[in-house]
């Protein structure tokens, strides 16, 4: 893959315009968790180190503004992160109007530049050229450093890199990184490989599955665990009762054509073998084994210990291991012992680690581990996406933008 680089760029009494992914999650205004927000410093640092002036740019949350040109929504505004910025020792320039942003991005190289919240303005979600031009104007340089939105259309991720020609447009320190961590993953052959995926969403990660269903692009596959939703849509694929736990029809067929899959290329895939079940009217939990049936009015909230267990052994096999996805409904105390169990195992196993997910990286700061994994990854989408095409500067539109 030949996208351009942060550091093949001149950057000395430049400006910067950086799209960054800053969508952290926000309550009344204060940020909840920062990992979004750490994992861009590199970027920041080596622009302002090089003489060039940062723009900042980013989306928070999805603001609704149907039929209207621009909608401000203050408990989405990225001027909530000012303080952050601040903290770090940074001096940033908050600038809602654009007009007046073109101004500022000629004075202060020392400060930042943040614009306010791109998906206020409907044009960011429309593929719109116009929008794409005014952006362009306040930047000499365009760096994409949003790996999580690189399978998105966005006006400031595809349109905006095509205003600046090759020599004008790379991708940020965060990108580079993310494509190496995940290439590493993605065309392994050599070394043993163990994969736990979880969570919900089968439809979004078919392609990842399917990618590591290959025999051929993954010869030393150990093994898949399957857990949280997507194990139960298997075990309810094998006609195993799962109580109240609801799969729908296409999720189920979903299931039923991986586990073929899996048995005509003798792919290992390894399956829970009990859960923690909450009852219908009861605060308490039960361990239920799958092969006994989960009564009609339970349902299943986290993995048990012997599948924790079982998951865990697998792990010793590894020499690399990827997580996407919860054991569990792990935002309820009661119900993590299987994610925080699981992350904590992938923590102390010998294989490197490489995590990844909106929630599992929820998760991952729930479970206070954030510093024992040793890559974690700011995709979700973007990252299955990644995992599971065959060509990314072909399949996913922000690498397209910026292929020279």
């Amino acid at each position: 893959m030949k996208l351009p680089t942060l550091k093949s760029c001149q950057l000395r009494g430049k400006r910067v315009f950086v799209r960054a992914d800053l969508n952290v999650p926000l309550i009344n205004g204060t940020i909840e968790q920062d990992f979004r927000l750490r994992s861009i410093l590199p970027t920041i640092n080596y622009i302002m180190e090089q003489g060039g002036k940062v723009i900042l740019a980013t989306h928070i949350g999805r603001p609704s503004a149907v039929g209207r040109a621009h909608l401000y929504d203050q408990a989405l505004s990225t001027k909530n992160l000012c303080p952050w910025f601040t903290t770090q020792g940074f001096t940033i320039d908050y600038e809602a109007d654009l007009v007046a942003a073109h101004h500022k991005s000629k004075q202060h190289f020392n400060h930042i530049l943040l614009l306010e919240n791109l998906r206020f303005y409907n044009s960011e979600r429309e593929s719109n050229v116009n929008f794409a031009e005014i952006l362009s104007y306040l930047g000499d340089i365009y760096v994409n450093d949003s790996f999580a939105l690189s399978h998105r259309n966005d006006t400031s991720i595809t349109l905006l890199a095509q205003e600046f020609d090759d020599t004008h447009r790379c991708i940020g320190l965060l990108m580079e990184k993310e494509i190496t961590e995940l290439t590493k993953l993605r065309d392994n052959k050599t070394d043993d490989l163990v994969i736990l995926i979880g969570g919900n969403k089968i439809k979004d990660k078919i392609p990842m599955i399917g990618h590591f269903m290959d025999p051929k692009r993954h010869p030393n596959l150990k093994a898949i665990c399957l857990g949280g939703g997507i194990g139960l849509a298997f075990l309810k694929a094998l006609g195993y009762e799962i109580g109240q736990s609801a799969i729908d029809a296409e999720t189920l067929t979903l299931a039923q054509k991986i586990l073929t899959l899996a048995g005509e290329n003798k792919r290992p895939l390894i399956l829970p073998l009990d859960h923690r079940v909450a009852l219908h009217g009861s605060q308490d939990l039960m361990i239920v084994d799958v092969s006994h049936k989960i009564p009609e009015h339970g349902t299943c909230v986290d993995i048990g210990p012997r599948t924790l267990q079982a998951f865990t052994d697998e792990l010793s096999k590894a020499k690399i291991i990827f997580n996407n996805g919860t054991m569990g409904i792990y935002e309820q105390s009661a119900c993590r012992l299987g994610t925080c169990g699981i992350l904590g195992a992938i923590a102390q196993a010998p294989g490197y680690s490489i995590v990844g997910g909106g929630n599992t990286t929820s998760a991952v700061y729930a479970c206070s581990l954030q510093d024992k994994i040793d890559f974690l990854s700011t995709g979700g989408g973007a990252m299955l996406a990644f995992i599971g095409c065959h060509d990314p500067e072909k399949d996913l539109p922000a690498f397209a933008a910026l292929a020279r």
